[in-house]
């Protein structure tokens, strides 16, 4: 399926149909779900060339197309990216960023994306706890894990089988 999104990208470029942050995110968010995080960054690089400006969505694709592909640097290199070009990051900008950590054993910066997160007024879901406590338990970080999952309830977030 993400290649037919690719393909139909393509065929209104060529038709000389302007792409919009809407056709592009489509097309990413297509090939984030596919796994296919060469081809989501090549989307979202040609985004930034063709002067699109890149909205929450289309950086949260391709952030989670990098946790997905295993690339936490490149995760966090856009996330920062997102910062500096001032699109406010949302729950599932952060949920990704913090899980590329998890999965890249980084647990010191799921803590501080989690915090930072906090301090921006977004409120953390299940999935931003689970991600960032599995970060913690995966490197042996027992009492922050603990520390997390009670002020999971404290936040009044439900626990689910993850937890």
């Amino acid at each position: 399926q993400w290649q037919m999104a690719v393909h139909l990208f393509d065929s209104m470029r060529k038709a000389k149909v302007d792409a919009n942050v809407i056709s592009y995110s489509s097309s990413i968010s297509a090939c984030e779900k596919a796994g296919q995080l060469q081809m989501a960054v090549h989307l979202f690089d040609s985004m930034r060339k063709a002067k699109v400006d890149a909205d929450v969505i289309s950086y949260s694709s391709t952030i989670s197309a990098c946790e997905k592909g295993g690339d936490w640097q490149l995760a966090m290199h856009l996330f920062d990216s997102m910062r500096k070009a001032k699109v406010d990051a949302n729950v599932i900008s952060y949920n990704a960023t913090i899980s590329a950590c998890e999965k890249g054993g980084q647990w010191q910066l799921a803590v501080h994306l989690f915090d930072s997160m906090r301090k921006a007024d977004v409120d953390a879901d299940v999935i931003s706890y689970n991600a960032t406590i599995s970060a913690c338990a995966m490197r042996g970080q027992w009492q922050m894990a603990v520390h997390l999952f009670d002020s999971m309830r404290q936040a009044e977030v439900d626990a689910d089988v993850i937890s």
